[in-house]
C-alpha cells in the first residue's frame, strides 16, 4: 500500500503539468462525520485532526487540508470561554463575554508567547504534521482572526454593537488594543517561525449586512489599514477574505473592486449570486487581473442528487471560467453530506477545471466513481499496513459512517 505522500503526487499531477486548474474540496468537517469522532477530541488533538484530514482526502482523491475554528484562537487564548457540541466547530460562548466594560480592557493581551498560548500550539503542530505527511511546506497561516471579529468574540456581537452605538470611543480603544496587543505580536511570532508566510484573516462578522457600510469602514477597514501598516515591518503577507456583502451595494462590481485592497482576489461564495450574477465577479477578476476562486456551496452538495450536482458545477464553470487567467474552484462539503454527493462534486470539479479552458462545457462527460469501499474499511486497511506512520490513537473511538 502506498503512503498518502506517494498518492498525492498522482492527485496533483494534472495541476502541476498544466492540464487542470486547481480544484479543492474542503472535507475536514465531513471527515469528522465519516469517522464519527466528537468535536472536543477532533479540535484539540493535532494528530487526530490531521490524520483524519489526510485519510478523508485520500479516500476521495483530494489534496488534504485542515480546517479549524479560526474565529476562536486569539479570543480563547485571552480567556474567552469556548463551547463544544458533540459535532461541528467549537464556538465562542456569546452569553459570557470576556469584555463587558472598560474595566476589562487589560484582559486584551496574550498570556505569553502567542504561539504557545491557548490552542495555538495545536494549530502549529497541525502545520508540522501536514508537512510531514504530504511533503508540502507550510505557506499559508489561517488560524488568525480580523480585529473586528475578535472584538465580536470577546465582547459578543451584541455587546460590541452596543459599544459602537453608545460608547464609540471605547469601541475604538478595544479595536486599537486588539491590533496593537494581539494581532501585531501574533504576526511577529508567526513570522519568526515561518518567515514570509501568507496570513489570511477570518472576517465574516464585519461583513454587511451584519454591520452597516459606515461601521464597516470606520470599525473594520480602518483597523485593517492599521494591521497593513504594522505588517510592513514584519516578514508576513497579510490579506482578508472580504467574501460577502456585495449584493447589499448599489454597484456590486465597484464594491468588489474596492475590497481588493484587502482581499487581493475575487471569491464567489454562492451566497450572493441570487442578486449578483456570476459574470460580474468574472468580469472584475479579468479587468483587475486578479485570481478568481469559485465555491460550490454546501447546500448544493448536501441536497444532491449526484447528477444535479454535476450540472450545477457545469453551469458554474461555464459562467465563471472564460477569460479568467488565474482560476480555482473549491467545493465546500458540509459535515453530513452523503458520500455519493461528495464523489460527484469531486468528479465534476476536476472535469470542469480542465485546461485549456474547454470551448464546449456541455460536451464534457463526467464519470462519477463508485465508492466500492466504505471509509471505515479504507481506514482499517490503512491502519493494517500504516505506510504513513499515523498514530491511529483515535481508532477505538471512531464510529464510522454506515456502521
Amino acid at each position: 500500500m502506498k503512503s498518502y505522500k506517494e498518492v498525492l503526487g498522482k492527485i496533483m499531477a494534472p495541476v502541476m503539468t498544466g492540464k487542470q486548474a486547481l480544484f479543492a474540496a474542503v472535507v475536514t468537517e465531513h471527515g469528522q462525520y465519516m469517522a464519527g469522532l466528537k468535536s472536543e477530541l477532533f479540535y484539540n488533538d493535532a494528530d487526530v485532526h490531521v490524520e483524519v484530514c489526510c485519510l478523508i482526502a485520500e479516500y476521495y482523491g483530494l489534496i488534504a487540508s485542515t480546517s479549524w475554528d479560526y474565529y476562536n484562537f486569539e479570543a480563547e487564548a485571552m480567556g474567552q470561554r469556548v463551547k463544544y457540541a458533540a459535532a461541528g466547530l467549537p464556538d465562542i460562548d456569546q452569553t459570557d463575554p470576556l469584555i463587558k466594560s472598560e474595566a476589562d480592557l487589560d484582559k486584551i493581551k496574550w498570556p505569553g508567547n502567542p504561539l504557545k498560548s491557548g490552542r495555538v500550539p495545536v494549530y502549529v503542530r497541525s502545520l508540522e504534521l501536514m508537512e510531514k505527511y504530504t511533503g508540502m511546506p507550510t505557506t499559508l497561516w489561517l488560524a488568525a482572526c480580523s480585529p473586528f471579529s475578535i472584538a465580536c468574540g470577546i465582547c459578543s456581537y451584541a455587546g460590541l454593537m452596543g459599544f459602537i452605538k453608545h460608547k464609540p470611543e471605547l469601541a475604538h480603544e478595544i479595536l486599537r488594543r486588539i491590533v496593537d496587543d494581539i494581532t501585531v505580536p501574533y504576526l511577529k511570532a508567526i513570522a519568526e517561525k515561518y518567515p514570509g508566510i501568507m496570513v489570511k484573516f477570518a472576517d465574516a462578522w464585519e461583513m454587511v449586512p451584519n454591520v452597516s457600510p459606515k461601521i464597516q469602514q470606520e470599525y473594520a477597514f480602518q483597523y485593517y489599514d492599521r494591521v497593513i501598516e504594522a505588517a510592513k515591518d514584519i516578514n508576513v503577507d497579510v490579506s482578508w477574505y472580504c467574501a460577502y456583502s456585495e449584493k447589499n451595494f448599489p454597484d456590486p462590481a465597484a464594491y468588489l473592486a474596492d475590497k481588493l485592497k484587502y482581499a487581493r482576489e475575487i471569491m464567489i461564495t454562492g451566497t450572493e449570486t441570487d442578486v449578483v450574477p456570476v459574470s460580474v465577479y468574472r468580469d472584475v477578476a479579468i479587468e483587475k487581473s486578479v485570481p478568481l476562486t469559485v465555491n460550490v456551496p454546501a447546500d448544493r452538495i448536501f441536497d444532491g442528487p449526484p447528477e444535479a450536482i454535476v450540472e450545477f458545477v457545469r453551469q458554474l464553470a461555464k459562467e465563471s471560467r472564460p477569460g479568467v487567467a488565474q482560476y480555482s474552484m473549491a467545493a465546500l462539503v458540509p459535515y453530513s453530506a452523503p458520500p455519493e454527493h461528495v464523489a460527484a462534486v469531486v468528479a465534476a470539479g476536476k472535469a470542469f477545471c480542465a485546461l485549456p479552458v474547454p470551448e464546449d462545457f456541455d460536451a464534457i462527460k463526467v464519470e462519477i466513481p463508485e465508492l466500492k469501499e466504505s471509509f471505515g474499511d479504507f481506514v482499517r486497511r490503512k491502519h493494517k499496513e500504516n505506510p504513513d506512520g499515523y498514530t491511529f490513537k483515535w481508532l477505538d473511538k471512531a464510529k464510522f459512517y454506515g456502521e
